[in-house]
């Protein structure tokens, strides 16, 4: 049990990456403003949030974390999907991992920065793998998946304030 929950970001991180594949893969497109786009969008942008904290329990095998997602998601996916979330999440990821280690500011902006380069990355690269890339599924899914780093960086900020020894 002690190792499970010492990577309880990780554990988070894998679950919710097999999770959004499934959906991506069972539950049809929903027309938002005239653009289909996948549900998974939704849910996706706490996977780049899940990230940043799997990488402070693991460091730099959170690329590792990924590839175990992708094999997960190839069971309950297929996999095309399976591949192309693969392919999506470690260009992605790889540059949000630059940029979140590169950074030495405080852990809520380095959880907004380092989200608003690599998820429109994400997004098109996994969009356009399965052959759902529109203006329109982009521009949603940039916004969808920015919600979960603007959310987080809000309560890290509002908890920085009241108690300042949660500043790293």
């Amino acid at each position: 049990m002690g190792a499970i929950s010492g990577c309880m970001w990780t554990v988070a991180y894998v679950t919710f990456i097999i999770f959004i594949n499934w959906t991506v893969y069972g539950i049809p497109d929903w027309d938002i403003f005239g653009a289909k786009v996948p549900p998974a969008l939704f849910a996706a942008g706490a996977v780049f949030v899940l990230r940043d904290f799997a990488q402070r329990e693991i460091g730099q095998k959170v690329l590792i974390a990924t590839l175990v997602a992708a094999a997960g998601s190839y069971f309950v996916a297929g996999g095309w999907i399976a591949f192309a979330s693969a392919v999506a999440f470690v260009i992605s990821e790889s540059i949000d991992q630059l940029v979140f280690t590169v950074l030495k500011k405080p852990l809520k902006d380095r959880i907004l920065i380092s989200s608003a380069i690599s998820v429109p990355i994400d997004s098109l690269v996994f969009l356009y793998l399965i052959d759902r890339l529109t203006p329109g599924a982009l521009l949603v899914g940039f916004i969808a998946k920015m919600a979960a780093s603007i959310a987080v960086w809000l309560w890290l900020h509002a908890r920085n304030n009241r108690n300042p020894v949660y500043g790293a």
